[in-house]
């Protein structure tokens, strides 16, 4: 009797003693203790986070995926060769990710099926979207959210010979809303190169037109401009946006100087200032899908930038110490961190999701 009375008390633990036990978890043990019990897998955990460092990566092509938990240093199957899976990703690009999911477009000559949707290898979910009447692998796109949630807003940029617009939905939609953005039709400054979406605005930058960015108002349906922010370091490549708690970050590298500039962007005064220190974050940059994770104060990844493409077997970046000066320590490699041979896969990061989510 002593026994039943003991574990009723374990499986009545009331939600806020739950969410505090679970903030102290990685991912994969939040998964395993919700699995507990009833009560436990039904409890209220909105906010709570996971204490991974780092992201995982999402490794696939037509045949597998796969995901590695460099936390753990654990790789895990998702689908293989017999999966009828496989056949969703044959031609396949990926356009964007975060919280547990990815957008992907498919080339329209491999199949006549929808041409964007969703995945989302922890839970091996798929969710489609409209079909759109254009080639979506040359253009840039993003979303709000999880796409689970009904605030969840997909965008879709596309420039042409004689304009540029937005294509808009929600999963769920029957089809997708265009609407045009204004502005100068010469085609050099038709392009955007990535996009990022942070609390109801959408913004947008072009390489080729490095002087303004646009902004949407998604409840307002308004667009405006923005000063970019000044080349003072010489030349610069590989503009990415970053959005971190709310904010909305801009890194380059300024190949003259040798080293990184990351700004933060402050919508209430509509102007760019330098961040002068990370605060105990890495910065993953990618052209797809760019992180920026907290992690321990004065740990080996610390305000650290790391960029570059996965090709091949191994992974390779470019890198620097976000500062000027030489950095006291050496910085951990790409390759170190996540230690797995992942032949010729494709490969990105991604976040798990959030249990709430």
């Amino acid at each position: 009797m002593e026994n039943k009375v003991k574990r009723k008390l374990w499986f009545g633990l009331p939600d806020d003693i739950i969410r505090l036990i679970m903030n102290r978890l990685y991912y994969v043990d939040q998964i395993r203790f919700r699995a507990v019990c009833k009560s436990w897998r039904e409890a209220n955990v909105d906010g709570v986070k996971y204490t991974d460092k780092l992201p995982w990566m999402m490794a696939f092509n037509s045949s597998c995926c796969l995901l590695y938990d460099p936390n753990n240093k654990r790789k895990y199957t998702v689908f293989n060769d017999w999966s009828s899976r496989r056949e969703k990703f044959i031609g396949v690009k990926t356009l964007d990710g975060k919280n547990g999911w990815m957008l992907f477009c498919r080339e329209e000559s491999i199949s006549t099926t929808n041409s964007l949707f969703f995945y989302s290898p922890f839970i091996d979910s798929i969710i489609e979207l409209p079909k759109l009447w254009f080639d979506i692998c040359t253009c840039s796109a993003t979303f709000s959210t999880t796409p689970l949630s009904p605030d969840c807003v997909v965008f879709v940029l596309r420039a042409d010979t004689k304009m540029r617009y937005i294509c808009i939905c929600k999963p769920g939609d029957e089809r997708w809303t265009k609407l045009r953005i204004p502005g100068s039709s010469s085609k050099s400054k038709l392009c955007f190169d990535d996009a990022e979406y942070v609390d109801g605005l959408l913004y947008c930058i072009s390489s080729f037109c490095p002087t303004e960015m646009c902004t949407f108002n998604v409840a307002r349906r308004e667009w405006k401009t923005y000063a970019y922010p000044p080349n003072t370091g010489g030349w610069r490549c590989s503009d990415y946006l970053t959005e971190f708690d709310g904010n909305l970050f801009l890194s380059h590298y300024l190949a003259d100087a040798g080293r990184w500039r990351v700004l933060r962007f402050d919508p209430s005064r509509m102007d760019w200032f330098k961040v002068e220190n990370l605060d105990d974050k890495l910065l993953l940059l990618n052209r797809r899908v760019s992180i920026c994770c907290p992690v321990d104060k004065g740990s080996e990844f610390s305000n650290t930038i790391l960029a570059g493409r996965f090709s091949d077997r191994y992974i390779y970046i470019k890198e620097s110490e976000y500062e000027s000066r030489r950095p006291s320590h050496p910085k951990p490699k790409l390759s170190q961190i996540y230690d797995w041979n992942v032949g010729k896969l494709i490969c990105f990061w991604i976040q798990p999701p959030l249990p709430s989510c």
